[in-house]
């Protein structure tokens, strides 16, 4: 499988819609004294990160590289921030296990602690020069640094949702959502954005931007679409628990045909097994999620630490310590308390869609 080839995320929003992509920046044509054209290709089947020309052109070349990728489940298009994530697990470890400091292997590289702590953090993509340094001052086995090396290189590619400009703290969210195993998501205001339909999210989004800019609302409803389409097309599904005020069901996003389609899409998503909505009804009074919104991932790996994602209209924040963890779920669980059951919470989605149903044609 070539680098160059069809990308069913991608395909749309690649050079002039022609569905070609540009080759990675470390496969190169060179020009040879048998005037063949050869590929330059990062090797990761030695221990040490070097340079070698592939057998031959073309094909041979893009499937070294799509080959190392796939080790770590990753190609063009796919999910850096989960490998980086990964990458800077690994890095801490090896370097607590090594018994250096960061001062200490900032030393050793002639770099800053800075640098180290920001390689283990995973917020930036990593320099696959650095991480071999790294593997050897940590003295990684070979199998292990061949599975970081690949993790740097696949850290640094593009996330399919770079096509669609969606801003760098929510691209992050989006790429370890998809690795989640578990999805804990309350909203206050608005359906989650896992639960809109498309006429849903394109009003929506419409309501940030004054002025209204099309192309911008088009780009970030299909991107919302593409988010659905990638969790729900997961086998096997991700556990999923939704907790929506009841507000969100009285607020009128678009017409009246819009928010019935709405709530009826969410009695249908309601019926997968893996899935649960509930309604905190006005009925509940004050409750511990008022003044908040936000959502909890877990991993599947254990070593994978929890998330919170908190949005906000100045800007989304990830929380990632053991306390704020331990205190989002709390709240989840104190809202959830409160909140009709499932059963219930499908009775009045199935209500409110019929009295919706009943003014449909009727708006302004």
């Amino acid at each position: 499988m070539g680098l160059t080839g069809p990308d069913p995320v991608l395909a749309a929003h690649s050079d002039a819609g022609s569905g070609r992509r540009r080759l990675a920046a470390w496969d190169r044509p060179l020009a040879s004294a048998d005037g063949n054209c050869h590929h330059e290709v990062l090797r990761l089947a030695s221990a040490a990160c070097i340079w070698q020309p592939a057998i031959d052109a073309g094909t041979a070349a893009e499937d070294i590289v799509t080959g190392a990728l796939d080790e770590v489940g990753m190609t063009q298009g796919g999910n850096p921030f989960w490998k980086r994530r990964r990458l800077a697990n690994l890095l801490r470890e090896h370097r607590q296990r090594s018994g250096l400091n960061l001062e200490e292997a900032a030393s050793a590289l002639y770099c800053s602690p800075t640098k180290i702590s920001r390689l283990e953090t995973g917020q930036r993509p990593a320099n696959p020069r650095d991480v071999r340094d790294l593997c050897v001052l940590y003295r990684v086995a070979d199998a292990q640094r061949e599975e970081m090396m690949a993790l740097a290189v696949a850290g640094r590619q593009p996330g399919w949702w770079e096509a669609y400009e969606v801003p760098e703290i929510q691209g992050r969210y989006l790429g370890l959502e998809a690795e989640a195993g578990s999805i804990r998501d309350y909203k206050s205001s608005m359906v989650s954005g896992l639960l809109q339909t498309e006429d849903y999210a394109y009003a929506v989004t419409a309501g940030y931007f004054l002025p209204v800019d099309p192309l911008v609302v088009r780009r970030l409803t299909d991107a919302r679409m593409q988010r659905q389409q990638i969790i729900f097309g997961r086998s096997p599904l991700p556990r999923m628990h939704f907790l929506l005020d009841e507000a969100v069901l009285h607020r009128r996003v678009g017409t009246a045909e819009v928010m019935a389609g709405q709530l009826g899409h969410m009695v249908e998503v309601a019926a997968f097994p893996e899935a649960t909505i509930q309604v905190v009804p006005f009925s509940a009074g004050a409750h511990a999620g008022m003044e908040t919104t936000f959502a909890i991932l877990d991993f599947a790996d254990k070593e994978a630490a929890s998330i919170v994602h908190v949005e906000d209209v100045f800007g989304d924040i990830q929380l990632e310590r053991p306390h704020e963890i331990e205190r989002s779920a709390q709240v989840f669980d104190r809202v959830a308390a409160v909140a009709l059951d499932a059963e219930q919470s499908i009775d009045l989605l199935l209500a409110m869609q019929a009295r919706y149903q009943e003014t449909v044609g009727e708006d302004g």
